[in-house]
């Protein structure tokens, strides 16, 4: 009996803590540096009572605003005056112009018939910068490294035409997150391995993109050597044709020139 109490006790443990992890997922919030974010206020706000927002930190706390439910207007502390934009009929804030100091958590307090509480955790990430792709000859296989500056939270990603490719017998994908590179290796490379492929850098808020153009390679090289061969031979003809009807011209230019020049010289000496 004990032995099954205890077990039972440990499943209601786990399923609190998962639940209580569920809930904490939902009031994570993302923002980008220098960019502005909603923190969310409650969907079912009462009609009257009174309710605060209040900011913390590990190194710092601070009161965001107060506001009397059905009021013209909240008041909005000195600090956040001209950086909060307070919405009534929810409770939420929008944030403007955020900065790595703002990260932290945002709670919401509303008293009236019940107090509600609700905790936000804002995340601030730094903006992204453009991936770029440099390329790498091994033996038959290629390596496309996608690199970025800077970034966290980062997922990367590689494309080919509208699909996501993935490890296979042909891909092999790598990331490395110390020094931001993601590295596409494409083995056995074929001409059917040539051409574009885009790699993508996203984290919660952002997402950059580059492109590159696989031409090296001995079978890519060939390729390219053959697109620009073949429009270059079926101009031959053309560009022959063109010759031949110049040369033709002044033949026959000079021709004419001489028969008058003949037929003036007659003219003269009856």
């Amino acid at each position: 009996m004990a032995e099954e109490c205890y077990k039972r006790g440990i499943r209601l443990f786990v399923l609190s803590a998962l639940t209580a992890l569920c809930k904490a997922d939902e009031f994570l919030v993302y923002g980008e540096r220098q960019s502005s974010v909603i923190v969310p206020g409650f969907s079912d706000l009462e009609t009257s009572g009174h309710l605060n927002w209040q900011f913390s930190s590990r190194k710092t706390s601070a009161a965001i605003l107060d506001y009397v439910i059905g009021s013209a207007e909240a008041n909005i502390s000195p600090m956040y005056k001209n950086r909060v934009q307070f919405f009534p009929s929810n409770a939420s804030v929008l944030i403007k112009v955020l900065q790595y100091s703002d990260e932290g958590n945002y709670t919401l307090t509303v008293q009236g018939a019940v107090t509600k509480t609700r905790t936000i955790l804002l995340q601030v990430l730094g903006p992204l910068s453009d991936p770029l792709i440099f390329s790498y000859e091994r033996n038959s296989s290629v390596e496309l490294r996608c690199s970025t500056v800077s970034g966290s939270l980062l997922t990367f990603s590689w494309e080919r035409g509208g699909s996501t490719l993935h490890n296979d017998t042909k891909y092999h994908l790598m990331e490395d997150y110390s020094t931001l590179t993601f590295t596409l290796t494409i083995r056995n490379l074929q001409k059917s391995d040539c051409g574009s492929y885009k790699c993508r850098v996203s984290n919660p808020v952002s997402v950059k993109e580059s492109s590159y153009d696989l031409s090296s390679g001995d079978v890519c090289r060939q390729e390219v050597y053959l697109q620009w061969l073949v429009p270059v031979c079926a101009l031959v003809p053309c560009g022959l044709f063109l010759i031949g009807s110049g040369i033709f011209y002044f033949i026959k230019k000079n021709m004419r020139e001489r028969h008058e020049m003949s037929e003036e010289t007659d003219h003269i000496n009856p």
